[in-house]
């Protein structure tokens, strides 16, 4: 009702292509639109069927009422209730004549195979196409497929037929042999067709209705349709004429003259028979035109009277209803395997600018598989670990005494002053590969065990004795870059000893060179930390100074005392300061000149182990001896206070005038700082990755949207929904991905593993988890697919009727 549809509405060249259109039509019967090229018949037909939206009006079909356009809505309707016949055929050109048949029976719920194939052969048989149903529709001519379009618009049973301009391209018998065909249907279904053809409305139709200049002017019940003449021109009945015989031995002449005609002239005809070729030679005055009957003739001949013959129109035409409706709604019109049969084919065919857009693709999935490693990378190497534990006040000083130090542990929060500033070389040995020339270097920080938070554990057990404990990122680096000793785990690791030299060099692998102390556990403290016992930590750590308690039950006196003061030492019964067994009043080391209190050895297992390259003293005296050697008489030094509240003392010791701070606090917001600017480079990569990938499928689709075009079209007429598009796209989507941007992102990523593993352990590049790599890939597929639905979203906006027309279909 009151139907108006405009093309570039509100446009300089606005055109009014249906103006106010008010028409019913009934349940059944043959209805013509008659009207010139560029009326608006076709226009009232897309409307009619959906197929093209309309600016404003009503439009009702079976009790559903649209005041606009609803795809969605007039897909069901077109899929199920609408067989429209195209002036262009419409068949998908790739399948088979079967195919094209069979696709709209499986849209509408029929999927039993001998039901399919019962249905198309007498479709066929009934259009004179029985057999060409596995040709190809594009290897039929014009007549041959259009004859198909009519029977895959029949296949379904549909309540409407429409046909637009289903005539134009055919000859004259198979325009009479399909116009019949829609002349019975008729009987039970609305049939309404489009044609400029007054002829064939005249004969066929039950109501014209004439439009002009997008305006119904004439709308009325036919009463011409006795007027047979116009199939009587294509078949001539024998039986209405004269016949005259002509016999001889090798030749038997039939002649059909009009009955009506009274002056019969006689007729010279000329055979030649050469080559396999025959040639006629007709000598005529009357006959002025000369047709020649063969196989392929548009010219049929019956031996019988035009008076018998009944009328095809009357003829009857039944066509099964479809049982089983309930599967209708959920049938696709592309099922998955034709969705890759499709893309595959596409891809077959590729243009070389087609190719190369997968090159570029190929080399986008290898930025981004850069991208993903370079990220991994930051992120594993920061946790960037701090080289000072949470807890550390670094205190920087003029030069004071060692009491006015020590005092500081009154300072509300602080537990211990500790004089190791910053982190110290610690030699590591792992005993199954003894026969390696050095020990491991392990620069950390020692924290005293008694601040240990036994929850941070990873891996281990709580020491027992004077074992140690490890920070996570101490052992990581030790498996890092010790593979080659047979270190891989942090069970390896747990083999370790922190090793003490006490006679001979590094390289020393004698048992009774070195005393070991156990690593017990793993921490994760996010720090470059070593927890021990403070006498162990100093004892390692000062030259040749040792705390006698760390040698345990292995330690005896042999002459002397323990030293009694600061600045008395025992020497090992080996020392080369012992001359005849006599004590000597004082020693000479590294860290000054010390009294001697006494001579100790270490036996063990019975066996006295040479110590002579140490010392020992009392913890108390080494800590003193430390701060001494490395700080006392210096301008300017550095030392922590370990505090359990860090803000608070932080307050206290500024107020007292101390330059105090927390690095801690200050490395990890540094870290965080350098991180952030090398995370926007490899940012800056990841987005120019993803813009370039996106930009690459979205031309690959759209080119493979504009050669498909033609079939969107054709599935979107024949009431295929929007989802099955998307789905058929959405396949060749991952499949494009996974061909090119897939492949370069995993030959990427072998690469860079490969070039990381040849240049040794020493150089970082990249680093890929299991969730990094499925990340990335992720990444790519939810990037492509983003870009590469944009031209077919912009596409599958439009309606059936504005795709053809746009694309010239």
């Amino acid at each position: 009702l009151d139907v108006n549809k405009y093309y570039n509405k509100n446009k300089a060249n606005q055109n009014h292509i249906s103006k106010d259109i008010n028409i019913e039509f009934g349940d059944s019967g043959f209805v013509v639109i008659l009207g010139n090229s560029g009326s608006g018949k076709t226009t009232l037909l897309n409307i009619v069927s959906g197929m093209d939206k309309f600016n404003s009006g009503t439009v009702e079909f079976n009790n559903q009422i649209f005041n606009k356009y609803k795809s969605n809505k007039w897909d069901l309707i077109r899929k199920s209730k609408i067989g429209y016949i195209f002036q262009n055929y419409h068949l998908l050109k790739e399948l088979t004549v079967y195919e094209n048949i069979k696709m709209v029976l499986n849209m509408n719920g029929v999927t039993d195979e001998t039901e399919i194939k019962r249905r198309v052969q007498y479709l066929l048989s009934a259009v004179g196409m029985d057999n060409y149903q596995d040709r190809l529709a594009k290897q039929l001519s014009g007549g041959q497929q259009q004859r198909v379009a009519f029977a895959r618009a029949l296949s379904k049973n549909p309540q409407v037929i429409l046909a637009d301009e289903p005539t134009g391209n055919l000859d004259s018998k198979t325009t009479i042999e399909l116009m019949n065909i829609l002349k019975r249907v008729s009987k039970d279904k609305l049939v309404i067709m489009v044609t400029h053809e007054q002829a064939l409305a005249d004969f066929y139709a039950d109501r014209i209705i004439e439009i002009e200049n997008g305006k119904i002017i004439k709308d009325y019940e036919n009463v011409n349709q006795d007027n047979i003449s116009i199939i009587q021109e294509q078949i001539i009945y024998l039986k209405d004429y004269d016949k005259s015989k002509m016999e001889s031995e090798y030749v038997d002449l039939l002649r059909y003259t009009d009955k009506t005609d009274e002056k019969k002239q006689k007729l010279k005809v000329e055979l030649i028979e050469r080559k396999d070729t025959l040639y006629v030679k007709v000598d005529s005055k009357r006959s002025r035109r000369i047709k020649y009957i063969d196989i392929d003739s548009e010219i049929e001949l019956l031996n019988e009277s035009s008076k018998n013959v009944k009328d095809p129109r009357n003829e009857t035409f039944e066509i099964e209803p479809i049982k089983d409706t309930k599967k209708q709604n959920k049938q696709n019109a592309i099922t998955l395997k034709d969705s890759f049969a499709y893309a595959l084919r596409k891809i077959n065919v590729l243009s070389y600018g087609g190719k190369m857009l997968y090159v570029v693709l190929g080399l986008v999935g290898a930025i981004i598989s850069i991208s993903v490693g370079l990220i991994g990378e930051t992120f594993r190497i920061e946790e960037s670990y701090a080289t000072q534990n949470r807890n550390y006040i670094s205190v920087n000083t003029e030069n004071i005494p060692f009491s006015e130090i020590m005092a500081l542990e009154d300072v509300e929060g602080v537990e211990q002053v500790m004089f190791i500033s910053r982190p110290v070389t610690f030699k590591v040995q792992h005993e199954k590969y003894y026969e390696v020339a050095n020990s491991i270097s392990v620069p950390a920080l020692p924290i005293d065990i008694e601040f240990f938070d036994e929850t941070s554990i990873i891996y281990g057990e709580m020491p027992q004795g004077y074992e140690i404990i490890i920070d996570k990122s101490i052992a990581d680096r030790i498996i890092k870059f010790n593979t080659i000793r047979g270190i891989e785990s942090y069970d390896d690791i747990l083999d370790c000893s922190f090793k003490l030299q006490a006679s001979g060099s590094d390289e020393d692998y004698n048992l009774d060179s070195a005393i070991y102390f156990n690593i017990s556990a793993i921490a994760e403290d996010n720090s470059n930390s070593v927890w021990m016992a403070e006498e162990l930590m100093y004892s390692l750590v000062t030259p040749m100074l040792v705390d006698y308690q760390i040698l345990g039950e292995y330690f005896q006196m042999t002459q002397g005392t323990l030293p009694p003061t600061n600045y008395q030492v025992m020497i090992n019964s080996h020392s080369s300061f012992l001359d005849d067994d006599e004590i000597p009043y004082s020693v000479g080391i590294a860290t000054g000149e010390y009294g001697v209190s006494g001579v100790f050895d270490y036996v063990k297992n019975g066996k006295n182990y040479d110590f002579s390259k140490i010392v020992i003293t009392s913890g108390e005296s080494i800590k003193h001896e430390y701060f001494r050697s490395f700080y006392a008489y210096k301008g300017n030094f550095e030392f922590l206070l370990y505090s359990t509240d860090v803000k608070t003392s932080l307050g206290i010791l500024n107020s007292m005038g101390y330059d105090a701070s927390n690095i801690y606090l200050y490395e990890v917001e540094y870290s965080q700082e350098q991180k952030l600017i090398e995370n926007n480079q490899i940012y800056i990569l990841s987005i120019s990755g993803v813009i370039m990938s996106g930009i690459s499928i979205y031309f690959i689709m759209r080119s493979s949207l504009i050669s498909r075009v033609y079939e969107v079209s054709v599935y979107r007429s024949l009431g295929a929904p929007k989802k099955s598009i998307r789905k058929m796209f959405f396949v060749e989507i991952i499949l494009t991905t996974t061909i090119s941007a897939i492949i370069g992102y995993i030959i990427m990523m072998l690469l860079l593993l490969q070039t990381e593993s040849t240049m040794g352990d020493d150089v970082n590049i990249v680093h890929y988890t299991f969730f990094t790599f499925s990340l990335g890939l992720i990444g790519l597929y939810i990037i492509n697919i983003v870009f590469g639905f944009i031209p077919i979203n912009v596409l599958l906006h439009k309606s059936p009727s504005e795709i053809i027309n746009k694309y010239d279909l």
